[in-house]
């Protein structure tokens, strides 16, 4: 499938939202991944994406959405370097 025509770009963003609302709704459901309090985390870690998520497609154009993708992306990484050197550290300093 081509996503450089509307029609079909518009139908990968609809397969790609089915897929994520069926992972989604597969971790909640099964028991394996939601433990005791596994559903109020599953909710709390989405709650502020989706939020995010909404007022960015209200206030971002059509034509800026690179460099929102680039921010997000450059983000993202920033918090997963912060949070795999801090898992580090701790490594290294637990067995003193």
């Amino acid at each position: 499938m081509k996503l450089s025509k509307v029609p079909t770009a518009k139908m990968g963003m609809l397969y790609g939202m089915i897929g994520m609302t069926l992972l989604i709704f597969g971790f909640w459901f099964n028991t394996d991944y939601n433990y005791a309090h596994g559903r109020w985390v599953i909710a709390a870690s989405i709650a502020p994406g989706f939020f995010i998520g909404i007022i960015s497609a209200i206030v971002v154009e059509i034509t800026t959405l690179p460099e929102l993708v680039g921010a997000y992306v450059s983000l993202i990484s920033f918090i997963y370097g912060y949070t795999f050197r801090a898992s580090i550290t701790r490594s290294l300093f637990s067995c003193f």
